[in-house]
């Protein structure tokens, strides 16, 4: 099973089991993925990981629904430049701007 977690992963939040560069900027089904890898090691399956991105999603989406704002934030931070560039942006009152950031409504906050 793709949720199966090795001891040395179990329990770990995702600042602590991923480099940086594995999570920051990326979309959280491909941050599910990447926690799968590492927690299945060489016995991951991409083709039966991705089979159950739903399955991982809605575990994620319960997860998180119980933990409080600063138990979801820890350890994790925007991308340098990315608050004053927006900054920048809302100064203007000629621009219109979105947002991406890549999280699935279920967790989003």
């Amino acid at each position: 099973s793709v949720l199966m977690k090795n001891d040395d992963a179990a329990g770990g939040t995702i600042p602590q089991l991923l480099e940086k560069h594995e999570f920051h900027g990326s979309t959280d089904g491909l941050i599910l993925m990447r926690l799968a890898r590492k927690m299945m090691g060489e016995s991951f399956d991409k083709e039966d990981a991705a089979s159950k991105l739903d399955l991982m999603m809605d575990t994620m989406y319960q997860f998180v629904s119980e933990c409080n704002d600063d138990e979801v934030r820890k350890g994790i931070a925007p991308l340098p430049g990315a608050i004053q560039t927006l900054e920048t942006l809302a100064s203007y009152d000629d621009v219109a701007f979105g947002l991406v950031t890549g999280n699935v409504e279920g967790i989003a906050r």
